[in-house]
């Protein structure tokens, strides 16, 4: 799961967003142009570096950094997407996002769908949003497997990423 740290009065937030790996995958079926999937997924121990500051208008930016990621335009930036529409959807102010990555972009770990788990995540800490089951769905708007992402660990995730079984591996 993302974890982070806090700084500044909750100004500022650190977020470490792991990357995950897929252990099964298994096309199940296809819907509105989406495979349907029944694949078992953990978290590894490798993840992007997310810095995120507040600002005092509904505003966001964000900056990357490492891995060849400095030439994805932010118009194209799931973190920057992420954060623009946690704003609109909660009514809150924007932030300045700053990614230090570290998955490898397009290895299939997951780390645009970990950048946009852990900017909801930093963001629902800075501004003390408390609704999962609204961030959850946020997240399945952002991406298939995202909302997975929310939380890492082992689990199973089926559906296009909606369905999320947390699985006890103690």
């Amino acid at each position: 799961p993302p974890r982070f740290s806090e700084f500044n009065g909750m100004k500022t937030i650190k977020i470490k967003a792991y990357a995950k790996i897929n252990l099964t995958l298994q096309i199940v079926g296809a819907e509105g142009g989406y495979h349907l999937l029944d694949s078992l997924v953990a978290s590894v121990d490798l993840y992007d570096l997310i810095h995120l500051k507040k600002r005092k208008n509904p505003l966001s930016s964000v900056t990357m950094r490492g891995m060849g990621s400095e030439s994805i335009p932010p118009e194209k930036n799931n973190a920057l997407l992420a954060a623009e529409a946690f704003s609109e959807r909660f009514g809150v102010n924007g932030v300045d996002i700053t990614v230090y990555k570290n998955i490898p972009m397009g290895a299939g770990l997951g780390g645009s769908s970990a950048d946009v788990g852990g900017v909801l995540t930093g963001m629902a800490k800075l501004y003390g949003v408390d609704d999962s089951k609204a961030i959850e769905e946020l997240a399945l708007s952002l991406g298939s497997d995202t909302k997975y992402m929310l939380y890492g660990g082992f689990a199973r995730m089926q559906g296009r990423g909606e369905i999320v079984q947390s699985l006890d591996v103690s």
